[in-house]
């Protein structure tokens, strides 16, 4: 009886204490929202030797930094390792057009990736990587200066890697708050535009209001 009594005791325990290892995990959940800034004419300014571009034939993107609003769904595949897809529209204007206001440009962007956090309670720093999809839309269509990209017959969308770095707090059992900085090479070999005639480089920051289930 002592004995049965002993082993209730350390199996009451030690489900105790992985019900409070795990009391913060959920394995899926939603980004709704996010809210970002991509960075597009603030990389113009390093690939043309410290101006932005003054016309189409200048390297770079010849669009505004601008704002972003989307979603987003993340699952775990390990304790500390998470999948995360993210899907954003941005808007600003061409940085140069016969148009004194500019022309209006649109971006859609979807990515799909990789984040570790390296601590797995409250507080998750992480590191990330993500394939990003990036297209552009143009509102004055065929006269709008927008890049094209060569490698895909000369139309505005870019394929690139996504390396970053962010933070999340968890605020209660099924919500938290993120933060997100990253730098984005897309690849644009046949073109003329980037650096290297290898890649574009854009960025962007995120900040994401999460919700568990």
């Amino acid at each position: 009886m002592r004995s049965f009594v002993g082993g209730l005791v350390v199996v009451t325990a030690l489900c105790a204490s992985q019900g409070a290892h795990a009391q913060y995990f959920r394995n899926q959940g939603i980004q709704l929202p996010n809210a970002g800034w991509l960075g597009l004419s603030t990389w113009d300014y390093l690939i043309n030797g410290g101006h932005a571009a003054t016309d189409l034939d200048d390297d770079g993107w010849n669009i505004w930094d601008q704002p972003t609003l989307g979603a987003g769904y993340f699952f775990a595949i390990g304790y500390n390792l998470w999948l995360d897809s993210q899907a954003a529209i941005g808007a600003s204007t061409t940085t140069t057009s016969a148009n004194a206001a500019g022309d209006p440009v649109l971006t859609l962007a979807i990515s799909s990736g990789l984040r570790y956090n390296f601590l797995d309670e409250r507080h998750r720093p992480y590191v990330a990587a993500h394939l990003q999809y990036l297209q552009l839309i143009a509102f004055s269509a065929g006269t709008a200066e927008i890049p094209g990209n060569e490698f895909l017959g000369n139309t505005p969308f870019f394929i690139g890697l996504r390396p970053g770095v962010g933070y999340e707090y968890i605020f209660g059992d099924e919500m938290s708050v993120q933060a997100e900085l990253a730098i984005v090479g897309f690849l644009v070999p046949d073109a003329q535009r980037g650096i290297g005639n290898l890649f574009l480089p854009a960025s962007l920051a995120r900040l994401s209001y999460n919700i568990y289930f």
